[in-house]
């Protein structure tokens, strides 16, 4: 007699767990295969809260971008959702002190056309030289100081090269960002307007079902020359000052690079998104 063995069909959330890991092995590959990263967004389910907090996208895909860096896109009728969330100490560390900028190019190349930078890092121009002759406790103080400025506002530019102007958080008109640092892991979030309009005056200047390019960017030297330009003009509704917001946790040390730490370059990210429809 032929014996018979059952077999168990797994269920719903074993499923879920096998299509995810089935999904970061594509792209892991696709990532692989080609210069740039070729992503298409999923049509957002369900509501994304952005506090820092990752609970929000554990039901999307999460793309390895770069090893240790966790990158997730979606997109609704309105708005472009963004998490990047790394252990790395010192990806972490140069976000904060450096800055941390999305360019977006509504053709689907790699120009950038509409930025969003933030944090604004604390790295400001001649801010070496003003502290050269300070005591360490006042030095400390003035970075600290600087780390929860720059975590108030973000900036915005584009679409036009002189194009920038800085937004207190609470007057985003449609933006939203923040980042945290929470166990181990840090975490930044973004939720961009698609479409211009006079509520969204800071958007994408795009469509769903639109391809559009996009470049991840830390501290590039393209933003620190335009600081060093002094500010330009922009589009209406520019916050100003440095009030308002709601910031996140910095890395440990007060952004301080760890002793022994070798320095390293932050290589731009660039991706192209297919946006869903």
């Amino acid at each position: 007699m032929e014996s018979l063995t059952t077999v168990r069909q797994p269920d719903k959330a074993t499923m879920r767990i096998f299509v995810s890991l089935t999904l970061c092995l594509i792209v892991s590959l696709v990532i692989a295969g080609c210069s740039g990263i070729q992503l298409t967004s999923n049509l957002r389910q369900s509501p994304i809260q952005i506090d820092g907090k990752v609970g929000d996208w554990d039901r999307l895909p999460s793309y390895s971008a770069r090893e240790g860096i966790r990158l997730s896109i979606t997109n609704d009728r309105e708005y472009f959702y963004i998490l990047f969330a790394t252990h790395q100490r010192e990806v972490a560390r140069q976000v904060v002190m450096r800055g941390f900028t999305l360019w977006f190019d509504p053709n689907g190349g790699s120009k950038k056309t509409i930025g969003l930078n933030y944090p604004l890092g604390v790295m400001e121009p001649g801010m070496r030289e003003r502290m050269g002759d300070m005591d360490p406790s006042e030095r400390t103080d003035i970075r600290e100081d600087l780390m929860n400025r720059s975590l108030q506002e973000f900036e915005f530019l584009g679409p036009n090269e002189n194009d920038r102007v800085r937004v207190s958080k609470n007057e985003g008109k449609g933006v939203e960002v923040h980042v945290s640092d929470e166990s181990n892991l840090f975490v930044y979030e973004a939720k961009i307007p698609l479409i211009f309009s006079m509520q969204h005056p800071y958007a994408i200047e795009t469509s769903t079902g639109s391809t559009i390019g996009l470049t991840i960017e830390v501290g590039s030297r393209e933003m620190f020359m335009r600081r060093m330009g002094g500010m330009e003009g922009g589009r209406p509704g520019d916050g100003g000052g440095f009030s308002g917001g709601r910031g996140g946790r910095m890395p440990p040390g007060g952004g301080q690079r760890p002793s022994g730490t070798q320095r390293m370059q932050f290589e731009p990210i660039e991706l192209t998104v297919r946006l869903a429809e």
